[in-house]
């Protein structure tokens, strides 16, 4: 659930955000209909925690876990507790993809903790042992991952239409 703080007098796309729940697929691809308003304190509140700014690395946390994106801007949101809000000076593509890795998302499975609701939390985060080379390989790893995955989903495209 979004939820947009309630501004008189201000346009729709300069609403403060707040993601009630994890969603985390594309900030872009948003449906705005059904949102819920807040109060501008009450956002300020919230917004403290988590401070999210371009750039920034917003990954899940309680529920759905170990799902991630980059933040691209252009939104003044927070997140309840269930999302956290990574700020780095690592090349935030190459955490990205590293949090996203099948390595670290089954050592995120296997060391959730709780009984109702699965966690993984900042202090477990803080402790993933992640390589991190030079900012020139970080970057050079990630343009070959995507060339990568890029080739792969048009073989699957055109696998798919041949058959």
């Amino acid at each position: 659930m979004v939820i947009i703080i309630l501004q008189k007098d201000v346009p729709m796309k300069q609403h403060m955000l707040w993601f009630h729940q994890p969603i985390l697929t594309m900030i872009a691809s948003l449906n705005l209909k059904k949102v819920r308003y807040l109060e501008k304190n009450i956002f300020d509140k919230e917004n403290e925690r988590t401070n999210a700014a371009t750039g920034d690395i917003f990954f899940t946390s309680v529920g759905s876990l170990g799902r991630s994106c980059v933040y691209e801007g252009g939104l003044n949101i927070c997140f309840q507790r269930s999302v956290s809000v990574i700020h780095t000076l690592i090349f935030n593509y190459y955490l990205k993809y590293c949090l996203d890795s099948a390595y670290i998302q089954q050592k995120i499975v296997r060391e959730a903790t709780g009984t109702a609701q699965k966690g993984f939390y900042l202090n477990q985060l803080a402790l993933l042992l992640i390589p991190i080379p030079p900012i020139e390989e970080q970057h050079r790893i990630v343009s070959k991952y995507l060339e990568t995955v890029c080739k792969r989903n048009i073989t699957k495209q055109m696998k798919h239409w041949m058959f």
